[in-house]
C-alpha cells in the first residue's frame, strides 16, 4: 500500500536503513497458573530499528502485555532471545523504560510533577543534571507550566503526560507503551498520540506501542505487528508507508489509511465493518 507523499517531512526519518534496536526471535513464554503451565506467547519474531513506531495490536488475551514484560526484561522468555543493541536481554535493560495503562498507581500523588519525573533519577547523578533533565523533560510533554502541581490537580491526560516526561528523563533508547492511552477519552487520546509523534522527532527515540485499538495502530505506526490467538502469535506485519507529518482528520480520510484499517482487521479476523 502506498500514499502521496507530502512536502513537510519530520525531522527523524524512521526506515529498514536504520541500525537494529531490538531483535525478538522465536520467542514463547509459558506462566504458571493454578490448572498448570500455561503458553501465553508462541515463536514471536520481529526487528525494531532506531526512531521506528511500532505498533502491536491484537485482541485481549492475545499476550500483548506479555509481551511488552519480555521485552522490558521483566518477564523470561521459556524459548527464543530478545536482544537490544546487540546485547542479549538478561534483565531489565538501562536503554528501555516502560510506561505503563494506569497512570494513577504508576505516579507517586504526594510528589509534585517534577519531583515524579526526577524520581528515577535520583541517586543516579548530580542534582544539577536532574534539574536539567527534568525542565528539558517536562518542557517536551508541554507541562512546564505545571511542574509544581500533584498529579491529583491534573487530567487524566496530563498525568499520563507526566509519566512520559519520567520515562523520557532517562532518555532511553526506547519507550515501551503498554495501552497506555485506553483509559483516555477520545479528543485525549488524539492529542497525546500526535504528542507522541512529535517526541519521536524530537528525540529519535524509538517506541514499542501496544493498542487493542486499529485505527490507533494504524495512525501511530511505521510498522504494525498483528497479534492473534492463545497463545499469541505475530499474524502478519504491514510497513505503512503514510504520508508524515499525519494528521488526525486529513490522515484517517486517506484512502490508505482505510485500506489499512481493513487489513488490519482481516489479519485479525474481525468484521471490517464493526
Amino acid at each position: 500500500m502506498s500514499a502521496p507523499a507530502t512536502a513537510a517531512e519530520p525531522r527523524f526519518d524512521p526506515s529498514p536503513a536504520h541500525d537494529l534496536l531490538f531483535s525478538c526471535s522465536g520467542v514463547s513464554v509459558v506462566l504458571s497458573h493454578a490448572v498448570g503451565d500455561r503458553k501465553i506467547l508462541d515463536d514471536i519474531t520481529f526487528d525494531v530499528h532506531r526512531g521506528e513506531v511500532f505498533t502491536i495490536v491484537g485482541p485481549s488475551g492475545t499476550g500483548k502485555t506479555t509481551l511488552i514484560r519480555v521485552l522490558g526484561g521483566l518477564t523470561p522468555a521459556a524459548t527464543g532471545s530478545v536482544h537490544i543493541n546487540g546485547r542479549l536481554l538478561s534483565g531489565p535493560p538501562e536503554e528501555a523504560v516502560i510506561v505503563f495503562q494506569d497512570y494513577s498507581h504508576a505516579l507517586l500523588q504526594w510528589r509534585t510533577v517534577a519531583r515524579n519525573v526526577a524520581f528515577g533519577l535520583e541517586g543516579r547523578m548530580v542534582q544539577a543534571e536532574i534539574d536539567e533533565r527534568v525542565h528539558s523533560a517536562v518542557e517536551l510533554v508541554k507541562l512546564d507550566k505545571n511542574a509544581n502541581d500533584y498529579p491529583w490537580q491534573l487530567s487524566g491526560g496530563m498525568q499520563q503526560r507526566v509519566q512520559i516526561a519520567r520515562a523520557l528523563a532517562v532518555r532511553p533508547s526506547v519507550l515501551l507503551m503498554d495501552e497506555p492511552f485506553a483509559a483516555l477519552d477520545a479528543m485525549t487520546k488524539a492529542t497525546l498520540q500526535d504528542e507522541l509523534h512529535r517526541v519521536r522527532d524530537e528525540t529519535g527515540t524509538s517506541i514499542i506501542f501496544v493498542t487493542h485499538d486499529i485505527e490507533e495502530a494504524v495512525y501511530l505506526g511505521d510498522r504494525i505487528a498483528v497479534i492473534t490467538g492463545s497463545p499469541g502469535r505475530i499474524a502478519r506485519t504491514f510497513e505503512v508507508d503514510l504520508p508524515k507529518p499525519r494528521d488526525q482528520i486529513a490522515t484517517r480520510q486517506l484512502p490508505a489509511f482505510l485500506e489499512f484499517r481493513y487489513a488490519v482487521h482481516q489479519a485479525i479476523g474481525l468484521d471490517a465493518h464493526a
